[in-house]
C-alpha cells in the first residue's frame, strides 16, 4: 500500500511537471522562433540589410543604396535563397559587372562579379552553389591578370579565406589549415534570453535615419547613384557614365600609373596555375560548361603598359597562360586585354579598367551562341591564328594619338617589318594635293597596336614617346 502511494505521488508530481512544461513550450518555441528570424547578429539569417538587397533581386527588383554594403555577403545570401540553380553565371572582379542578362544572352543569368575579386572569391562563390546544389549550366569567368598573382598584395582583404580553403579540403582533397567547424555551436544563442531581449529592442528599434537600400523605380539610366540589377550587373551612375573622353582618358592614365596588382608581378604562379586547373576540371565533372573572358583595357593604360613592357612581365605571360589553356582544354575564350585586337576603343571604358555594356556584348556573343559555337566545333580560338589588329583600327589609332586635322591626309602604304615585327605603314600629308608634303611617317603593330614613329634626326623606327 505504501508503494502503490509512493508511485501515486511520483506520478501526480510528473503530471504537474508536464503540464506546466506544456504551458513554458509555446514560450520557448516563440523565443527561438524570433531570434532565428529577426537574428540582429546575422548568424542564421545574414546581415539585416544584405539580407533584404538579396531577397529584392531575387524577387525581380532593382536595387540602389547598396554600395556600402558587403556585396560578397549579398552574394552568399543570393544563393542561399535561389530556389532553383541558374542556366548562367557570370564570376570576376568589377571589370565584369558590365555584362547583364542582355549580354549574358539568357533571362535564366545573375553576374556573381564583385569589386576586387581575387582567385579565393572564385573559389569561394562556385563553392556556395556546389555545397547548395545550385550549379549551374554555364559558368563565364572574367580572368583577371592578378588571378594568378601569388603576392599578397594581389589578394582582397575582403575574400572569405575560411570559405576558399574549405572547397580546397572537402572538394579538391587539398591539405590546407581548414578545420570543420562545429555547427551545433551557434544554436546555443537561440534558447538565449539575452539574444532575445536584444532581438526585440532591434525588431523595435527606430529605422528613420538608417541608410538602406532603396527598390528603383521608373528611369533606371537617370540615376544619380550606381544601381545593383536584379540580374547582379552594375548601372553605374549617371555621372559616371557621362564622363567626357578627356575625363575618362586621364582616368585610364591614372589607374596605368598605379596598375592594380601588377606591380612586381614577373609570372604566373605555378601553384596557382595548378590550383586554377583543378578547379576548372571539377567544375567540368560536375557538368558545368565553363567559358572564359578576357576583359579588355583602354587604350590609354594598355599603350602605357605597352610602353613600360619591362615593368609588368607577369600581365602579358598571364594573358598568354590563359589562352594556351584554354587551347588545351578546349574551353572557349573571348575578348583580349589589347583593346585594339578585342576590337574596343577609348569611348568604349569609362575609366582605365572598366568596359561599358554595350563594348562587353560585341566580345561576348551570348551563350546561344557560344554553345552553337561549341557544338560546331567553332567556337572563338584566339589562339589559333595570330592576334592581328585591322587595318581600320590601325588608322584610327594613327588618326587619335595625332588628333589629324583637315586638310591633312592619312594614307596607308604597305606593310612593313620593324624589330621583327610586321607593321601596318602609313604617311601622313599636308593635303590631298598631288604635291602636298609628307608630313610623317607612321606605322602599328598588327599583333598588339603599338605605336611607332620614324624619326628623321635617327633615320629609324621608335616606339612614340607619348604612347
Amino acid at each position: 500500500m505504501k508503494l502503490l502511494r509512493v508511485v501515486v505521488s511520483r506520478f501526480v508530481t510528473g503530471i504537474k511537471i508536464i503540464f506546466k512544461f506544456s504551458i513554458l513550450l509555446p514560450i520557448l518555441f516563440g523565443m527561438v522562433w524570433f531570434n532565428f528570424k529577426v537574428d540582429r547578429s546575422g548568424i542564421f539569417q545574414g546581415e539585416r540589410f544584405e539580407r533584404e538587397v538579396a531577397l529584392a533581386l531575387l524577387d525581380g527588383h532593382n536595387v540602389s543604396g547598396n554600395e556600402q554594403m558587403d556585396e560578397r555577403e549579398i552574394n552568399a545570401l543570393y544563393i542561399h535563397n535561389l530556389q532553383q540553380p541558374l542556366n548562367t553565371v557570370a564570376l570576376g572582379s568589377s571589370r565584369m559587372l558590365q555584362m547583364d542578362k542582355t549580354v549574358a544572352g539568357t533571362h535564366s543569368f545573375y553576374n556573381f562579379g564583385m569589386v576586387g575579386a581575387d582567385f579565393k572569391d572564385l573559389l569561394g562563390i562556385f563553392y556556395l552553389m556546389d555545397k547548395a546544389d545550385k550549379l549551374p549550366q554555364n559558368m563565364v569567368i572574367g580572368l583577371d591578370p592578378w588571378l594568378l598573382n601569388a603576392d599578397p598584395e594581389a589578394t582582397d582583404s575582403r575574400s572569405n579565406k575560411q570559405l576558399y580553403e574549405e572547397f580546397l579540403s572537402v572538394k579538391l582533397g587539398i591539405e590546407t589549415t581548414y578545420q570543420p567547424p562545429n555547427e551545433l555551436d551557434k544554436y546555443g544563442v537561440l534558447f538565449s534570453p539575452s539574444y532575445f531581449q536584444g532581438n526585440l529592442e532591434y525588431y523595435f528599434r527606430d529605422t528613420m535615419l538608417e541608410k538602406r537600400p532603396t527598390i528603383v523605380d521608373g528611369n533606371l539610366k537617370g540615376q544619380l547613384t550606381d544601381v545593383k540589377c536584379c540580374d547582379g550587373s552594375i548601372l553605374y551612375n549617371q555621372a559616371f557614365r557621362s564622363k567626357t573622353q578627356q575625363e575618362v582618358d586621364h582616368a585610364a592614365l591614372t589607374d596605368a600609373v598605379n596598375f592594380l596588382r601588377m606591380q612586381g608581378y614577373q609570372e604566373p604562379d605555378p601553384t596557382l596555375c595548378s590550383l586554377f586547373d583543378k578547379f576548372i576540371c571539377y567544375a567540368k565533372q560536375r557538368g558545368v560548361n565553363v567559358v572564359f573572358v578576357l576583359v579588355p583595357y583602354q587604350p590609354v593604360l594598355y599603350s602605357y603598359v605597352t610602353e613600360h613592357a619591362a615593368d609588368y612581365p607577369g600581365f602579358f605571360k598571364t594573358a598568354q597562360w590563359y589562352k594556351n589553356y584554354a587551347a588545351q582544354n578546349n574551353i572557349p575564350i573571348y575578348g583580349d586585354y589589347n583593346p585594339y585586337i578585342a576590337g574596343t576603343w577609348y569611348q568604349d571604358y569609362y575609366d582605365g579598367h572598366h568596359i561599358s555594356n554595350e563594348a562587353l556584348g560585341n566580345i561576348f556573343p551570348g551563350i546561344r551562341t557560344v554553345l552553337a559555337q561549341q557544338k560546331s566545333s567553332n567556337a572563338t580560338r584566339p589562339w589559333q591564328t595570330d592576334a592581328i589588329v585591322p587595318l581600320e583600327t590601325a588608322e584610327k589609332i594613327v588618326c587619335n594619338i595625332n588628333q589629324m586635322q583637315p586638310p591633312q591626309v592619312l594614307k596607308y602604304k604597305d606593310d612593313i617589318e620593324i624589330d621583327g615585327v610586321l607593321c601596318y605603314q602609313f604617311l601622313r600629308y599636308s593635303s590631298e594635293e598631288e604635291k602636298a608634303t609628307l608630313l610623317a611617317r607612321y606605322a602599328i603593330a598588327q599583333d598588339t597596336g603599338v605605336f611607332y614613329r620614324f624619326d628623321t634626326n635617327q633615320k629609324a623606327w621608335v616606339i612614340d614617346p607619348r604612347f
